[in-house]
């Protein structure tokens, strides 16, 4: 799922644009773009961290809820009290038996216990409530998502055994450094902010934050983004919905598969599902992060791209997002809470006259980068072509260049297909 983006050279009074190719780029003349966060004075050392013996962290999303289950005497012992109150994205989607023993494992999880008892139907219904569990509460950090059940078969009380990524004495050192990283945060939330600019500040913050490294210490969890600064996508969104979560803005965590455009083929991923006043949209943090998969600096690369802020059902149907079917995901097509509509940057036809004029208005305001996003993809391509091989762009650049008072000029332009962006910095 690599992110592929070309950078141009813009030489004075040439009418051709000149690719070339940055080092550590592919064959094709494309290049990814890695960025890593400078340690800052004066923050904790990160705690010590052994790789598990499998490779955590190959895969993009979260890793599939392992359940053993073992017909023997589950032992002598008192099941667990289900939590009352709870409400979730997926507890709300559970069957009542299910959700039965999602209360239990709240109440045993929340008490940090390894093992303990409960009460179900049948220990079919433990995976789908554990695996429910850690998408609604990203703050059981120590969970695995592995649990071995002990019990005979049919309704009655069973014993859980869960395994935790660390011991139980380092909880509360790693729990302060993520309330810490969640400080610089909702320390930015002022009283009065709109719920948009809340989830805004959420995806530039995760962003900002975190480098897509694949095989990251603990990357199914927000201890991967949250401590260590290094995650893949189920890092990125569990700890999206985390900070909003504290923030009081509905979020849910949503994993499926993803289609990769380079070869077609299907790849695990997980993105969030948010609520801005009474409307959902969604958000993909992971691939709004321009330093993904990749070992090269390009100093003019965005720190964030919002392609993936405010997207509908049709964008995500287009950029081949298949969600999971564990759960029913509203349908939402309103761009309400489109980057760029919200941004004037959003175009329901295609214009040369236009877009060269907002061109030639951005070099005059001193912008350091343009914008725009079309409602089909016909429109879009014809704006691509234009731009790129066309001359527009390069026109506009000759111009910048010549009230600049200079030879060359690069740029940065980050293109996407299935959701018709073009953000171009230079």
């Amino acid at each position: 799922m690599n992110k592929k983006k070309t950078r141009r050279m813009v030489p004075l009074l040439l009418s051709v644009v000149l690719c070339f190719c940055a080092a550590g780029c592919s064959s094709d003349g494309t290049s990814a773009i890695f960025g890593s966060r400078p340690k800052e004075e004066g923050e904790p050392l990160l705690p010590d961290y052994t790789p598990p013996s499998s490779a955590e962290g190959g895969n993009p999303a979260a890793e599939e809820v392992v359940v053993i289950e073992e017909e023997q005497d589950p032992g002598d012992g008192t099941a667990e009290t289900g939590a009352q109150g709870l409400s979730g994205f997926d507890y709300d989607q559970l069957q009542e038996g299910v959700r039965s023993v999602y209360e239990q494992l709240y109440t045993g999880i929340s008490e940090r216990k390894s093992e303990f008892y409960i009460t179900a139907e049948s220990a079919e219904d433990v995976g789908p409530a554990l695996r429910a569990l850690l998408a609604d509460h990203p703050e059981f950090f120590w969970i695995t998502g592995s649990a071995s059940i002990y019990g005979f078969p049919g309704p009655g009380i069973k014993r859980i055994t869960l395994e935790f990524n660390i011991d139980p004495s380092e909880i509360d050192s790693q729990q302060a450094m993520i309330e810490a990283e969640a400080a610089g945060y909702l320390g930015q939330i002022y009283d009065g902010m709109s719920e948009y600019e809340k989830v805004r500040l959420a995806y530039e913050y995760v962003i900002r934050n975190t480098d897509y490294v694949m095989g990251a210490p603990q990357s199914q969890n927000i201890q991967s983004s949250m401590i260590y600064h290094q995650s893949v996508c189920a890092g990125y969104a569990r700890e999206f919905k985390y900070l909003l979560d504290r923030a009081g803005v509905f979020c849910a965590y949503v994993e499926g598969d993803i289609t990769n455009r380079t070869d077609g083929s299907s790849e695990a991923h997980a993105w969030n599902l948010v609520m801005i006043d009474g409307e959902y949209t969604f958000v993909d943090a992971t691939w709004g992060d321009p330093n993904y998969i990749s070992e090269v600096q390009n100093a003019m690369a965005p720190d964030v791209t919002y392609s993936f802020l405010g997207l509908t059902t049709d964008d995500l149907s287009r950029a081949g997002y298949e969600p999971t079917e564990e759960y029913i995901l509203p349908e939402t097509y309103s761009r309400t809470w489109d980057y760029y509509v919200l941004n004037g940057y959003y175009h329901d036809y295609y214009s040369y006259d236009e877009i060269y004029n907002m061109l030639i208005a951005a070099v005059d305001s001193g912008a350091d980068s343009v914008h725009m996003k079309f409602s089909d993809f016909d429109n879009y391509a014809a704006a691509k072509g234009d731009l790129y091989d066309g001359g527009l762009l390069n026109s506009v650049l000759q111009y910048k260049m010549s009230i600049e008072g200079r030879g060359t000029m690069s740029y940065y332009p980050v293109d996407e297909d299935a959701l018709h962006t073009i953000d171009i910095y230079w």
